[in-house]
């Protein structure tokens, strides 16, 4: 039995060759995108949380009075209003009004992301004996992708 070939050459325009075809597509790009600027103001709400616990307690509240678990919470606090307004307004693009129930949801999606990292934490750096730093590691990478997720999904998500 023999086979036949049959050689066509491949003509292609410049306008059938797009470079668009390499390129992710809209929708990937608007994720890259926002993934990118979520992370980045993660750190800088990260940044401004343990900043200002810095500040506040090595040079604004004497040792006598402090109660370093207080601070730390308003400072989280802090943090964590900053990272609200800025992943709305500039990492997911909201600009409607704002209501509870977006700050709501906002601040479950805080929980969800505290419970995944401190069991992953202790998952790995109790039972699993990796090193500590490590651990966190770990953990802060699944706590992210799952407060990313929540936030594109549900928080910030437009109706």
């Amino acid at each position: 039995m023999a086979y036949t070939y049959v050689y066509q050459p491949i003509s292609m325009t410049i306008k059938e060759f797009s470079l668009s075809k390499c390129m992710p597509s809209n929708k990937t790009h608007q994720a890259l995108t926002q993934l990118g600027t979520y992370m980045s103001v993660g750190i800088l709400s990260t940044t401004l949380d343990i900043g200002t616990y810095y500040i506040f307690t090595r040079y604004i509240l004497s040792n006598e009075d402090i109660n370093v678990v207080y601070v730390k919470s308003a400072c989280f606090m802090l943090g964590s209003l900053c990272s609200f307004y800025m992943n709305r307004r500039f990492t997911f693009g909201v600009n409607k009004d704002l209501y509870i129930k977006q700050i709501s949801r906002f601040y479950v999606m805080v929980l969800i992301s505290l419970i995944i990292n401190t069991s992953v934490f202790y998952t790995c750096n109790d039972l699993l004996k990796i090193y500590d730093l490590a651990a966190a590691a770990i953990a802060l990478c699944f706590s992210f992708s799952a407060g990313f997720t929540i936030s594109k999904l549900w928080v910030f998500k437009t109706e």
